[in-house]
């Protein structure tokens, strides 16, 4: 199928871009060569590729879409696209944090395995030579990079079968959907705005649903040893910050790449903090304007979580991390439809952000008898320990 370049920015020629690359592109899947063989890895690329082309085009044309929202001369295939664009910024950003670990974002079904292969960085545990003219350089060392396989979930909560429910101890393994189902009176009747607030939640609580497992069934004593700090919110200050960098330079963490993550009602604490409150005195807003601290103490990111504590293993009272890179892994990839299941749908789409890589799948199916159409956004995903002396855990008592 021949790809549009988008030669002007006429609102006609971006439509067309974005619907080759997205609706019209995958409708092929769901007829034509797609529907009755099977899809081997190129095929499997060519979604990856059109789903990020369109992704980065309505993000580009954002508020012109925007504004021709409401009116006739929009496609509807052009409206779900920019919807789904809309989930999967609402999706990105709850699992951002996720980024402080060794994360990969697959937005490439997998073909013939569960597995993605995570590259993580342990840190290097060289002894150092002196040097000797009768061997010169031949004792060197290996590099530290390292994959692990991270097991990604596809049949769910199945006895036996590892995933979901039953998955290792300390691990997730899943494949997690949330649903809407749309009569097709509310399509003919709904401001698609309104739809489009109601799918941005789903969006919105499949990424939060994901990202709590992660944080109760990975980020455990088991996996990364006693907490490092315990106190409550309202003792929260700068200088336990200060004493987190001690405990993070104690472990012989690089001073780069390290990173704190906290319940909000921490936050709360360090803004009314004297000694945050004084980056007022030099031009720093953030902290009143945004209610944000990007960094101190040496941890480059500052990541707030609403809620993190509802998510703590069970009895242990987790309410934060300092961590290095490589201190856990996690991994998604999308999982594609057979044919037969393919000729029984409407939509399939693999939806991209543009920027992060964090992708879900979208299918779309009726239901003649109630006189509905099944809309359905999907995440099969899976996580680990990393290295776990590049973790510590932080709870309140």
């Amino acid at each position: 199928m021949k790809t549009l370049e988008v030669v002007s920015n006429s609102f006609k020629e971006i439509q067309n871009h974005i619907l080759e690359n997205s609706t019209n592109f995958t409708a092929n899947l769901v007829g034509g060569r797609g529907a009755d063989g099977y899809l081997g890895k190129q095929a499997c690329e060519d979604v990856r590729d059109h789903a990020l082309i369109a992704a980065n085009t309505i993000k580009e044309h954002k508020k012109m879409l925007v504004e021709m929202f409401n009116t006739n001369t929009i496609d509807p295939g052009l409206q779900r696209q920019v919807i789904l664009q809309d989930m999967v910024e609402e999706f990105a950003i709850v699992l951002a944090p996720l980024q402080n670990f060794s994360t990969v974002f697959s937005d490439l079904p997998l073909q013939g395995t569960d597995t993605v292969e995570v590259a993580f960085y342990p840190l290097a545990t060289d002894a150092g030579n002196s040097w000797d003219p009768t061997v010169g350089y031949g004792t060197m060392g290996n590099t530290t990079v390292q994959t692990r396989k991270v097991v990604v979930g596809g049949a769910g909560g199945v006895a036996g079968a590892g995933v979901g429910a039953n998955a290792p101890a300390g691990t997730v393994c899943d494949r997690k959907w949330v649903g809407a189902a749309f009569s097709s009176y509310e399509r003919a009747r709904q401001p698609y705005l309104n739809m489009r607030k109601q799918m941005v939640q789903k969006a919105n609580r499949l990424a939060t649903l994901i990202f709590g497992e992660f944080i109760s069934k990975v980020l455990t004593a088991a996996n990364y040893g006693a907490s490092v700090k315990a106190l409550p919110p309202a003792s929260f200050s700068g200088d336990d910050i200060a004493d987190l960098w001690e405990a993070a330079t104690g472990r012989n963490w690089p001073q780069l790449g390290r990173s704190l993550i906290l319940d909000h009602r921490y936050n709360t604490s360090l803004l009314k903090d004297p000694s945050f409150k004084q980056y007022l005195a030099y031009g720093a807003t953030d902290p009143l304007r945004k209610a944000k601290i990007s960094e101190a103490y040496g941890f480059e990111d500052i990541c707030i979580v609403p809620n993190l504590a509802t998510y703590s293993p069970v009895n242990e009272n987790l309410i934060g991390t300092i961590a290095h890179e490589s201190a856990a892994l996690f991994a998604t990839a999308p999982i594609m439809p057979t044919p037969e299941v393919r000729k029984l749908s409407t939509k399939y789409e693999v939806v991209v952000h543009p920027s992060l890589g964090a992708s879900f799948t979208y299918r779309s199916f009726g239901n003649a008898v109630l006189d509905q159409s099944n809309e359905i956004i999907e995440c099969a995903y899976g996580g680990g320990l990393g290295v776990a002396s590049a973790l510590a855990r932080l709870t309140s008592q």
